[in-house]
């Protein structure tokens, strides 16, 4: 399954001024981070910031001797920066990306704007399935603060192997609720299915770029 987030992103350089400055802070070997630039555009930047972090393993052999071995990890934070949409698209990111925040901003001379997003995931979907073209059904919506009576509310999923939108319409019969998440399945061989979520997240089980674009250019006009 390959993840996707966006964020709200107000660059204060060009897209070319941006490469620039991350290429002047490259990831090498013998460092512990950097970025790596792997395509410019007029209106974008595809690069990955590299993390190298190093442990020390002691293991005891039969002996009673203590060997001590280094091991490495990378963690890469794919991203795409752009100047027009949301602006910051990560890819597959890792747990926390609080530090390629912190270097993007220090790249930016720390005016770089980053907010969380916050939409209506039904928008989202309507948009890709105009921008892919491609036949889908809703195959779960998940809801929040589905409002049961007075200061009583509930947390719900509707989901089936058909579309089940006009079904959670007629349940919800007009009760106020906070769509959080949408499945959509495709009526197309080769293709699975895609979630959206509220907070600008989306997860696709084939990584195909078509969806990804139509996904892309979808939440850009939101």
């Amino acid at each position: 399954m390959r993840r996707y987030r966006w964020y709200r992103a107000e660059w204060p350089l060009s897209m070319r001024e941006l490469s620039r400055r991350l290429q002047e802070c490259p990831f090498r070997m013998d460092g512990h981070e950097g970025f790596l630039v792997d395509r410019v555009r007029s209106d974008y930047v595809e690069a990955r910031f590299i993390q190298k972090r190093e442990y020390i393993d002691e293991i005891n052999n039969p002996l009673g001797e203590v060997i001590r071995q280094t091991r490495l990890e990378f963690i890469e934070h794919s991203f795409r920066a752009g100047c027009v949409g949301p602006g910051l698209e990560l890819s597959d990111p890792p747990r926390s990306v609080n530090r390629l925040f912190s270097k993007l901003a220090e790249i930016c001379d720390f005016s770089l704007v980053l907010s969380n997003i916050d939409i209506e995931p039904l928008d989202w979907v309507s948009l890709f399935r105009k921008e892919s073209r491609l036949e889908t059904i809703t195959e779960s919506l998940q809801f929040s603060k589905v409002v049961v009576d007075r200061d009583v509310y509930a947390n719900i999923v509707i989901k089936s192997n058909r579309d089940v939108y006009k079904q959670s319409t007629d349940f919800l019969a007009g009760r106020k609720a906070r769509t959080e998440k949408v499945k959509v399945s495709f009526n197309k061989a080769g293709y699975n299915h895609v979630f959206f979520t509220r907070n600008g997240a989306m997860a696709v089980k084939n990584n195909d770029e078509e969806v990804v674009e139509a996904a892309r250019h979808a939440i850009s006009n939101l």
